[in-house]
């Protein structure tokens, strides 16, 4: 075997041998912080075992058939969204909130701190208690 292919091999074993190190070290990550990545993506992690091999194992059915009916039914959705926020805007003159008419109120923990993005650009600045846009 020539000093070429020797090389070759010797680098490939170590790319080899890498990603690996990093396959094992991000699934002890990933399981570390399971239920910060199930919240953040909205799933839960469940194993099934035993049961049948001809047993039902999907857990979401789509109420659609093709791609085309799940892009109209989106579509419809974004039109009634938008038709209900139009109405929210007309609200009967209170809108927008004259300055001389007092306080408002704002309920809730994101009135405080507001998450439109998540963790992504709108969540608390570290430690300083302010909100960052």
């Amino acid at each position: 075997m020539g000093k070429g292919r020797m090389r070759l091999w010797r680098g490939l074993g170590t790319l080899t041998a890498a990603l690996t190190a990093v396959a094992i070290a991000g699934t002890g990550i990933a399981n570390a912080n399971a239920a910060f990545i199930n919240s953040r993506l909205g799933t839960v992690s469940s194993v099934v075992t035993g049961g049948s091999a001809d047993a039902d194992t999907e857990y979401y059915k789509s109420e659609f058939t093709s791609l085309e009916e799940l892009v109209e039914a989106l579509d419809e959705t974004a039109v009634a969204l938008s038709q209900e926020g139009t109405v929210l805007l007309k609200n009967n003159g209170v809108l927008p909130v004259d300055a001389a008419s007092g306080t408002v109120t704002l309920w809730g923990m994101n009135s405080h701190y507001p998450t439109l993005g998540g963790l992504l650009g709108s969540s608390p600045a570290a430690g300083t208690g302010q909100t960052s846009y």
